[in-house]
C-alpha cells in the first residue's frame, strides 16, 4: 500500500510539473509588454504596447486588452489594435472597448495591442498599464514617474 501511495504522489507531482511548460507552447500568449520611455514627468503621454501571439494549434480567437491603469488619467486611454490584414502587411483599427478582439487569428502571427495615455500620479512612483489575454496569461509595462 506505501509503494503505490509513493508511486501515485510521483506520477501526479510528474504531472503537475510538465502542466506549465505545456500551457505555454499552446494558445495564446501576451509575449511583452514596453514603453516608450522609461521615465516620465506627470502630464506626460507615454505609449505603452503588448505583443501576443497564437501559438496554435491552428487558427484561434486571440483577445487582449488592458486591465488595470495605475497612475494613468483614465479619461486620456486611447487604445489601437495592430494585426495581420491578409496579404496586405498589417493593419489598424480602433476597438469598441479595452479589448482587441480577433476570431481566428492565425497561428504564429502577432498582435499589437497599443495604449498612449497621460501619466498621473507623483515623482517617484510607477504608472503602469497591465495587459491580459484571454485565459489569463498577463504582462505589464511600467515607467517611472519623475518631476
Amino acid at each position: 500500500m506505501k509503494r503505490v501511495l509513493v508511486l501515485s504522489l510521483f506520477v501526479v507531482s510528474l504531472t503537475w510539473s510538465t502542466l506549465p511548460a505545456q500551457a505555454a507552447s499552446t494558445g495564446v500568449r501576451v509575449l511583452k509588454a514596453t514603453t516608450s520611455v522609461d521615465a516620465a514627468p506627470p502630464g506626460a503621454r507615454v505609449v505603452f504596447q503588448a505583443f501576443a501571439t497564437n501559438l496554435g494549434p491552428g487558427p484561434l480567437d486571440l483577445w487582449v486588452g488592458y486591465g488595470t491603469l495605475r497612475n494613468i488619467d483614465p479619461e486620456t486611454v486611447r487604445e489601437t489594435c495592430i494585426g495581420p490584414i491578409f496579404a496586405y502587411g498589417y493593419g489598424e483599427w480602433n476597438p469598441d472597448d479595452p479589448v482587441c478582439e480577433w476570431d481566428g487569428f492565425p497561428e504564429g502571427d502577432v498582435l499589437i495591442v497599443k495604449v498612449v495615455a497621460q501619466v498621473a500620479g507623483s515623482p517617484h512612483q510607477v504608472a503602469s498599464v497591465t495587459f491580459c489575454a484571454y485565459g489569463g496569461n498577463c504582462k505589464t509595462a511600467r515607467i517611472r514617474i519623475t518631476s
